[in-house]
């Protein structure tokens, strides 16, 4: 896409993992549906259920957006798949670097039917950019968050979830990610099979340089799952996640410098 002069103008491709969640999933490209006159190039819907049957209700067509969808081999984790979904978009659509990977929860919901709100194509500087993200009562979630160390996850268990004035990072229901960024950094890392990888994400962004930005003049809604409060499973990958974040290099080289 051109623009005046011949200057590029950023494209936005998404990527939205369903996990048999077809439900939640029809509402969402409804939402992109009317974001037809905006930017979005291609849209990326990963299944990860397995084995998976054709969605009753197929993808909606669009002559703006490109609509496809990718099944995965097996169960794969949040990284894996986004990083899956990266890799197939960018193949196809031969992205630039000053284009945006949208990573996006099916349990989203756009509040107003565009992006402009979000100021992805007059940002140079920044490589990762969340919105306000609003629980199902319009409330602020914690979705911009500080370093989560031991002491700051019981600071919150006790005196209960807000979000950070000055966050490290964002969680990843909806993370806005300039290509260069995630190229730089070769996405998530895949050793998070589920949690943490967001936060891996944003402070590795943060100690190489880029800058990240929460745009509060922008909402969304997520109608959150919080599965590790409801499922021992989930509880104990975002314990291992855990474990492994505050073992690893980019989570002592924050500690220091961030």
């Amino acid at each position: 896409m051109q623009g005046i002069g011949s200057v590029a103008i950023p494209r936005i491709v998404v990527s939205v993992v369903s996990h048999g969640q077809e439900q939640l999933l029809k509402p969402l490209l409804n939402d992109f549906r009317r974001l037809e006159h905006q930017a979005i190039h291609a849209v990326m819907v990963t299944h990860n259920q397995v084995p998976f049957e054709a969605a009753k209700n197929p993808l909606p067509p669009s002559e703006a957006i490109a609509f496809r969808e990718h099944v995965a081999d097996k169960p794969r984790g949040f990284a894996s798949n986004h990083n899956a979904a990266f890799a197939l978009l960018d193949r196809e659509f031969q992205l630039n670097e000053n284009d945006w990977f949208l990573v996006m929860n099916p349990d989203i919901r756009l509040k107003v039917h565009n992006l402009s709100g979000l100021r992805l194509h007059h940002d140079q500087q920044s490589g990762v950019v969340a919105p306000l993200v609003l629980d199902e009562e319009d409330r602020p979630s914690d979705a911009a968050r500080e370093l989560p160390s031991p002491a700051n996850l019981l600071k919150r268990y006790v005196l209960g979830r807000s979000a950070s004035s000055e966050p490290l990072w964002f969680a990843g229901m909806f993370l806005a990610v300039r290509v260069a960024c995630w190229r730089a950094l070769k996405g998530f890392d895949e050793s998070y099979y589920l949690y943490c990888e967001d936060t891996d994400f944003c402070l590795r962004a943060r100690l190489a340089g880029w800058s990240i930005r929460h745009e509060t003049s922008y909402a969304v809604r997520h109608s959150a799952q919080r599965a590790s409060h409801r499922s021992l499973r989930h509880f104990l990958w975002h314990t291992k996640s855990l474990m492994r974040l505050w073992r690893s290099d980019p989570y002592r080289s924050a500690k220091a410098r961030l």
